[in-house]
């Protein structure tokens, strides 16, 4: 049965990950991009000796433009624009914007995030950029609702 688990981001804060990462070229890919043949060159996925698909033959032009929502220390919400949109050099830290109510360190999203969402590879999904022109506007917030089966 598939649920959607309803996220609210600050709609100005979207809007700037979402220019970055449709002025960039380059794009980081997910998990579920790997498996994607329009992320490779000849639109096929290749295969490493492990029978895993091989990072390092995928074309980040390719990769297509969006996000990442990573669901791991709270609910964050990253541009996948390479080179990466960085809030602080040294620190390497990403500039993000968190869900409300699934901060870092919030407990109660933390737990939601983990009960659904139990696989560490589930944990970091690709969001196209056109999810959030569809989302649903509430004042200063756009909600996201993010499809599982559970």
């Amino acid at each position: 049965m598939i649920k959607t688990l309803e996220m609210k981001f600050k709609a100005e804060k979207v809007a700037r990950l979402a220019a970055h990462s449709s002025e960039c070229k380059r794009h980081f890919p997910t998990f579920a991009n790997l498996f994607d043949g329009k992320c490779y060159p000849d639109g096929e996925v290749v295969y490493a000796a492990n029978g895993l698909p091989d990072v390092s033959k995928m074309d980040d032009t390719k990769t297509p433009v969006g996000f990442i929502l990573m669901l791991d220390n709270g609910a964050q919400l990253l541009s996948n624009g390479l080179p990466a949109m960085l809030v602080d050099a040294v620190t390497n830290e990403y500039q993000c914007v968190y869900a409300e109510g699934f901060e870092r360190d919030g407990l109660r999203g933390n737990a939601m995030i983990r009960s659904v969402f139990t696989e560490e590879a589930d944990r970091a999904i690709f969001v196209p950029i056109h999810w959030f022109s569809e989302s649903k506007e509430d004042g200063d917030y756009l909600t996201l609702s993010i499809p599982f089966s559970k």
